[in-house]
């Protein structure tokens, strides 16, 4: 009987998370939740795999320890500006004291540690995007996130931190901004998008197939896993909007054209100097957009 390969993924709850654990559908896959609770929840399958534990270090280190995966992949963390401002504590804890204890577990056990940050890492006045390039966040939630990916590289030498901006149907909660604008179009209500807002999304599937690509190959250090298409906010949800009925639309009816601050371009896109060198898929935001629909309107009709 073949042994199959054991992943861990921690935030195995959330958008990234579960979207993980639905692609790795040939491996032991096991999750971590419930973190934010003071828990651990181990699963199995999606199935209660242990008895729920008190969230700390070394109950942490020893679920892993007995899963003994060949690799960790941090989905976790407390995602978003307005969270983190309200809740500095909290996203500290999240985003900077769990990757810590993330990387102390997989130097120690030799595992392979995967962590997922975020382009909210530069500041929004930054015009250099690389790899090399030295971030300077200015909100709590680029502050922690980058404080989080200092200290899991200087624990494990041997840590991929992936910075990415990711779209794609969630289907545990309906978050994130292909859900928002969806949602706006099945309400038939009216949001804002903004036309200053640039950043070059990558859809969940490819996220998700390139992780993998750079998991087998043993890619460590920084890289940014996005897309090659830059495209505003507002353009963003205009494709969602269109795509969700294939023809052409009043857009101005569902999408209120909206300005962050003045109207100087806000660039998020991040440079992808290493993505390209290695020669990963990424598909077509367009294309991938109309599958995202497909897919959610399968799932509400399923619900």
């Amino acid at each position: 009987m073949e042994t199959r390969e054991k992943i861990l993924v921690v935030g195995s709850s959330g958008f990234l998370g579960n979207s993980l654990i639905r692609f790795y559908t040939k491996a032991a896959i096991f999750g971590i939740s419930g973190l934010s609770k003071g828990e651990i929840v181990l699963t199995l399958g999606g199935k209660s795999a242990k008895e729920v534990m008190q969230y700390n270090f070394n109950n942490l280190a020893k679920i892993i320890e007995e899963v003994n995966p060949t690799t960790i992949l941090n989905a976790s963390g407390l995602v978003g500006d307005r969270s983190c401002s309200l809740s500095p504590e909290m996203a500290s804890e999240a985003n900077v004291k769990l990757p810590l204890m993330l990387g102390k577990i997989g130097n120690e056990l030799g595992i392979q540690f995967i962590h997922f940050s975020t382009d909210a890492v530069f500041g929004q006045c930054q015009t250099e995007r690389k790899e090399e390039t030295l971030p300077n966040p200015d909100t709590v939630y680029g502050m922690t996130k980058l404080h989080g990916e200092i200290e899991a590289s200087a624990i494990l030498s041997k840590s991929l931190i992936i910075r990415t901006n990711f779209v794609g149907v969630d289907y545990l909660g309906q978050r994130g901004l292909f859900s928002f604008f969806s949602n706006a179009f099945v309400r038939r209500e009216r949001v804002l998008g903004f036309r200053n807002v640039f950043f070059n999304p990558i859809s969940i599937k490819y996220l998700c197939q390139n992780v993998d690509e750079l998991r087998k190959k043993q890619i460590f250090g920084i890289i940014h896993l996005i897309g090659k298409s830059t495209i505003s906010k507002y353009d963003f949800g205009k494709l969602v909007l269109e795509s969700a009925i294939g023809q052409p639309l009043n857009v101005d009816k569902y999408i209120a054209s909206h300005y962050v601050g003045d109207e100087v371009r806000l660039d998020m896109t991040l440079e992808t100097t290493k993505m390209d060198h290695l020669d990963l898929p990424q598909g077509n935001l367009e294309s991938e957009v109309k599958e995202m629909c497909v897919d959610r309107s399968r799932l509400l009709v399923e619900k």
